[in-house]
């Protein structure tokens, strides 16, 4: 039966994208035993599978730079992204030990590239608490991190942690 989404698409929740029903641009959700979501899309009168929401996340090893100077040291904790049709999501948590001569925007790169502009959030954590806010941007290769003031967030931090999260347009 299908459901009509809020901007006239229709969401198809049993239908079999092989078996032909359906307008270009109508969605369906298919799902198995094995709990798999699959979003498929209809386009140019052909089912296509845009992505597979439980698709693994992907560990990767991010190059961090300064708009301006050179950072000293920052250690990685995590850096992770899960790709789902043309969309990544980024996780990356690290600690800035040695801000170097590092000033300006903190650069860190994307796992995959984009195709403009997109903003994210992040945070400054303590043991205890979220000290500062974080602005992410990205384009094409990589995210522009600030706190959310607008200041830089390049500094020697000995028990604060950064954590950013950016959900962006990916080639295909």
């Amino acid at each position: 039966m299908p459901l009509v989404g809020s901007i006239g698409t229709t969401i198809y929740g049993t239908a079999d994208p092989t078996s032909g029903i359906g307008n270009d641009d109508d969605i369906y959700v298919q799902t198995n035993e094995a709990a798999v979501v699959v979003v498929w899309k209809k386009e140019s009168g052909v089912w296509n599978a845009i992505g597979d929401v439980n698709s693994p996340w992907v560990t990767y090893s991010p190059a961090y730079a300064a708009e301006t100077g050179t950072i000293g040291t920052i250690v990685t904790f995590a850096a992770k992204y899960k790709k789902v049709g043309s969309f990544a999501f980024v996780k990356v948590y690290f600690r800035i030990t040695d801000a170097g001569t590092g000033s300006g925007a903190l650069l860190i790169s994307l796992p995959v590239n984009g195709v403009a502009a997109s903003a994210g959030v992040g945070a400054i954590t303590s043991s205890t608490a979220v000290t500062s806010g974080l602005a992410v941007g990205s384009f094409v290769t990589e995210m522009l991190v600030n706190k959310s003031d607008g200041t830089t967030c390049i500094a020697t931090y000995t028990t604060e942690d950064l954590m950013v999260s950016l959900t962006y347009e990916t080639v295909v």
